[in-house]
């Protein structure tokens, strides 16, 4: 594998950075790039057939400065893994995801664990299923023809504002759009909360009733018994 090279920008690369290819999979780690560096010139070659990519502790911003246009134009991708890239934001998300619409399977992963990082945000399945219209597995987990419904109703509000920028004529536009983000954000965050209450008072629900006609029954006097004796 290469060793440390420097970008055409620049910016000094971690030493152990390298990438591979391996049939149709792309294996990238650290802060690679493409270009001339202290090993001399380094060349992927051609991208076009890859359909799988595993990115590891890369930068979420040299991810999204260096490979977002590169991962963009791979027209056979279809699977995308990120490992301990610091991806902790939701902002970082659709900074990246509007641009890779055709992934299938999309993994994210911090320190080993898939809750650590952004996917331990309660709106980061919703706002990852919403953005990418083809997207069958997440996290190793099956997306729901249900599960999608779901989330595009509940992130169209936020997708909009994120992904639709509005004019840039005044300041007060920029402002604007930063308080209705954190709105949103704030009232997706409040229907989580009331939906995760129905639901589990739906299923408490069965057994209070029964407990509540049973105390009822008890506490209703018995006729008198009229018989002769």
């Amino acid at each position: 594998n290469p060793s440390a090279a420097a970008s055409a920008g620049g910016e000094e690369e971690e030493e152990d950075s390298w990438a591979g290819l391996q049939g149709d999979a792309l294996f990238v780690y650290g802060n690679y790039n493409e270009g001339a560096g202290r090993g001399g010139v380094r060349a992927l070659g051609s991208t076009a057939q890859v359909a799988r990519v595993t990115i590891s502790y890369m930068s979420a911003e040299h991810l999204e400065t260096h490979w977002l246009p590169r991962l963009g134009g791979m027209g056979a991708l279809e699977a995308l893994s990120l490992e301990d890239c610091a991806i902790d934001r939701l902002r970082q998300l659709y900074a990246l995801l509007p641009y890779l619409p055709r992934l299938r399977e999309l993994t994210l992963r911090e320190g080993g664990s898939h809750a650590a990082g952004v996917g331990g945000h309660p709106l980061f399945r919703q706002c990852a299923v919403s953005l990418l219209p083809l997207l069958h597995t997440l996290n190793g987990e099956a997306v729901a023809y249900a599960e999608r419904g779901d989330a595009e109703r509940r992130c169209a509000a936020l997708n909009r504002l994120a992904l639709e920028p509005p004019s840039r004529d005044s300041t007060a536009a920029d402002a604007s759009l930063s308080v209705s983000s954190q709105l949103v954000s704030a009232v997706l965050q409040h229907a989580l909360a009331i939906d995760a209450k129905l639901r589990a008072l739906n299923a408490a629900w069965p057994d209070a009733l029964g407990r509540y006609v049973a105390s009822e029954q008890a506490a209703e006097p018995k006729p008198p018994d009229n018989r002769r004796r």
